[in-house]
């Protein structure tokens, strides 16, 4: 059974994860994650309460000239977000400098490959959204009566599946038409 809001709140975590713990880092030269995020995540509603109330700190914050990190959403944020927050910047695996030292295998960090990891995430992201918005439109339109507003939810269905299959093409997935 496809659950695209399960789906959805796996999506803005790892949003949230990435601007609590890089947001501060460049992307590229003079450009910072947390800009970068928030302007490609603007048109997104977040679904998962904590993580909607999260995003909004970052952005008034932002618009105050005020710059947020983790130690700023333990200190002044409500209980919900800091217990959230202490779960986001928690480390869940280390790799054995063994690899590198012992064996000679590098493995890169999430720090080395910062900036894909940012980008893939934003576009699946939105790719998810897209896909339940896809499928609040076709429950619509199975229940429209009328035919020009059938065909103002075709329109949009349309243009949703045409950035459904661009971003798909981004992330590498294969959807059907």
């Amino acid at each position: 059974m496809y659950r695209p809001l399960i789906k959805i709140r796996v999506q803005e975590r790892e949003s949230i994860r990435l601007l609590i713990n890089y947001g501060l880092n460049e992307i590229e030269e003079e450009h910072k994650i947390y800009d970068y995020m928030l302007a490609e995540l603007e048109d997104v509603e977040f679904v998962t309460p904590v993580y909607r109330d999260i995003y909004h700190l970052f952005r008034t914050k932002l618009s105050e000239g005020q710059v947020i990190d983790a130690d700023y959403l333990i200190s002044h944020a409500p209980d919900s977000v800091k217990t959230e927050v202490i779960d986001l910047i928690t480390e869940r695996r280390e790799i054995s400098p063994n690899w590198n030292d012992k064996y000679k295998i590098f493995i890169p960090s999430e720090k080395d490959l910062l900036e894909t990891v940012v980008y893939t995430n934003v576009a699946r992201l939105k790719f998810r959204v897209i896909q339940k918005l896809i499928n609040e439109k076709l429950s619509k339109l199975k229940d429209e009566k009328t035919p020009d507003e059938q065909e103002k939810l075709f329109i949009i269905h349309d243009r949703l599946k045409k950035s459904e299959v661009e971003l798909a093409k981004v992330l590498g997935i294969v959807v059907s038409k």
